[in-house]
């Protein structure tokens, strides 16, 4: 009876530290500008105007998991954030490049981005 018990005891500790190891997980960190692809960087500037005064930072939304016993990191967004006369303002773009979206700030008059309320 004791040795059954703990070989369920093991077979559940067992089960729950393969799943966790198995698991991806999602994290946001700074990057330095030089770091972002540089056509995220070209559309930014060619969208949005921001003033030379105002000191915004890049970060990096992606996505960690295990394989073949190395961490693989996958990026999802990259987002710069600041502020701006007072308010915060926040452009996302996706991996590969596309916009999203923007907060707190709005297009130049001759961008093709539409920059978006949410």
């Amino acid at each position: 009876m004791k040795v059954t018990k703990i070989i369920m005891l093991f077979a559940i500790v067992t089960m729950v530290a393969l799943s966790a190891s198995a698991q991806t997980r999602r994290d946001e960190k700074a990057v330095p500008e030089e770091q972002v692809p540089i056509a995220i960087r070209t559309s930014f500037q060619e969208n949005f105007a921001i003033g030379n005064d105002t000191k915004g930072y890049w970060y990096i939304y992606f996505e960690q998991q295990e394989v073949n016993n190395r961490i693989v990191a996958t990026p999802l967004e990259y987002i710069y954030r600041s502020k701006q006369d007072g308010k915060r303002i926040e452009v996302r773009y996706d991996a590969a490049g596309k916009f999203e979206k923007a907060k707190g700030i709005t297009k130049k008059e001759n961008s093709s981005v539409t920059a978006g309320t949410n």
